[in-house]
């Protein structure tokens, strides 16, 4: 099969890291894949795998530079015979929508997240003739809100890749190049470095520089980095990595992760113990009590009713300390490990991935036109 992947960037992010990784998987396996975005730290991960790549400005919103970037992408489809495309994001889906006129390629997009309906962007948002929803309440959520054909719809999880995020011996080189502490307890962090996912690493950095057992990392970039950078200066024992590619090992050097959605399923992976806490809602210290609730959604506490409050932030961080090494924490980080192997792997989302798109070739529906 001959499949275009549009997104507007290829960086840290739950929908960009799941891009890359579908995209470098479904070309191992013999198909033929292109990706279209505005760039971003995984470039380089998409050339070493062989997988082509272009670079449009898709992020823009400026209408003419939304023009160009339609005539770009139906040229890049009309040249390179693309049967489908596969647009990731409201923008890039819009742009791939209306690319597709007058093509022979057909159009579908995977639904990530819950987005708003009451602005402008309502009316150009964009699903396609077939959809992925990462999850049950999302597909609730497009369905009732922008009455999207319930047949056309397919729920299948991002995968995470079990083979790069799983639990292994320290990098002692990368340790000594972050110039960690062996003795102290630490505390990882990954997200886009913005709003509210900001304030959880700023009330982190506030908890950690106050005990001096602890260490703190954290990954991503954002609007707010530059109030992070202010707050954490001179503090030895706080990391700003930035935006990194390195993720499975600077995962094995952590004790407890910080994160919801695709990071907690990574920690998961790597048997860690990990604390649900994000921008969309806040679950705490994960264990096999809040499991049924957490999966719903998967990991990401959007339909959680548990307000984020930083004082609850300390108090399940340290929860968390007391359960490390012991035969119950043992028991939580086997059990994440189990969790994604039986649900969330990234080789079972490919071949429900593959079929969906077998099926949707063979689905007698409208042509473009």
């Amino acid at each position: 099969m001959k499949i275009l992947m549009l997104i507007d960037s290829i960086d840290i992010g739950g929908a960009e890291t799941h891009l890359v990784d579908l995209s470098v998987r479904l070309k191992e396996k013999g198909q033929d894949v292109m990706v279209v975005s505005q760039g971003g730290i995984y470039e380089d991960t998409l050339k070493e795998n062989s997988v082509p790549y272009k670079n449009l400005p898709v992020k823009d919103k400026n209408p003419l530079t939304m023009i160009k970037n339609i005539f770009s992408i139906r040229k890049i489809i009309k040249e390179n015979d693309f049967q489908i495309v596969h647009a990731h994001g409201r923008l890039p889906s819009f742009l791939g929508g209306k690319a597709c006129i007058g093509t022979d390629a057909k159009f579908m997009t995977t639904a990530h997240a819950k987005v708003e309906n009451e602005s402008f962007y309502k009316y150009i948002t964009t699903y396609g003739d077939n959809v992925i929803a990462v999850s049950e309440d999302i597909k609730k959520y497009i369905i009732s809100e922008f009455s999207v054909d319930e047949n056309i719809i397919e729920v299948i999880p991002n995968g995470i890749n079990t083979r790069r995020f799983e639990k292994r011996n320290e990098s002692k080189d990368l340790k000594e190049e972050l110039d960690l502490r062996e003795e102290k307890i630490k505390i990882l962090s990954i997200s886009r470095m913005d709003d509210q996912l900001a304030q959880i690493a700023l009330d982190l950095v506030d908890i950690v520089k106050k005990d001096d057992n602890l260490e703190l990392l954290l990954v991503g970039d954002g609007n707010r980095m530059e109030e992070l950078k202010e707050r954490t200066r001179d503090l030895e024992d706080i990391h700003l990595l930035g935006k990194r590619t390195d993720i499975p090992d600077i995962m094995n050097l952590s004790d407890i992760v910080v994160a919801v959605s695709r990071s907690a399923l990574e920690g998961f992976a790597s048997e860690k113990l990990v604390l649900l806490a994000g921008g969309e809602g806040y679950l705490g210290v994960f264990n096999e009590d809040i499991l049924d609730e957490a999966m719903v959604d998967n990991f990401t506490g959007r339909n959680s009713k548990n307000p984020y409050h930083k004082d609850k932030l300390k108090e399940d961080l340290y929860k968390c300390i007391d359960l490390k090494d012991t035969e119950e924490g043992n028991k939580i980080e086997k059990l994440g490990r189990k969790i994604v192997e039986d649900h969330y792997s990234l080789d079972n989302m490919i071949e429900k991935t593959l079929g969906n798109y077998r099926n949707f070739l063979v689905n007698k529906g409208e042509q473009n036109g």
